[in-house]
């Protein structure tokens, strides 16, 4: 049997660790849609902001064209390569559409199959697929 003292210790550290590992986990996407919603210049200060203190979702507008024509001209001088997101992100939602009712029609069959079917290696098929 473990002491009191020794599981609250356990407990502790098991806590420590989930919460080291969550921060690990979390960190890069926290400081991804930080840094999104910074302006330019919280972004490139130095030390580096942890919080933007104007969140602005003027960078989104920017990337996706909408705003107004001087700012959108001004900022595909700086940087064309991000304009070219738009085709990118209607090809990304197609894909994801088209692999979804691909495994949707391959999946709903092999389910039926293993639920209604008995036949052999079903096991370890099942643990497979």
């Amino acid at each position: 049997m473990i002491s009191p003292a020794r599981e609250r210790l356990r407990m502790a550290l098991l806590t420590v660790f989930g919460l080291l590992f969550f921060l690990f986990l979390f960190g890069p996407f926290y400081w991804m849609v930080a840094t999104s919603m910074m302006t330019e210049q919280e972004m490139l200060s130095v030390p580096p902001k942890l919080f933007p203190s104007e969140p602005t979702l003027r960078n989104y507008g920017i990337i996706l064209g909408l705003g107004d024509p001087e700012t959108l001209e001004l900022a595909r001088n700086r940087a064309p390569a991000v304009f070219e997101i738009r085709p990118a992100l209607i090809n990304s939602v197609m894909i994801g559409v088209l692999v979804a009712i691909a495994n949707l029609l391959i999946a709903t069959p092999a389910a039926y199959a293993f639920s209604r079917l008995r036949f052999n290696f079903s096991m370890p098929l099942l643990m497979i697929y």
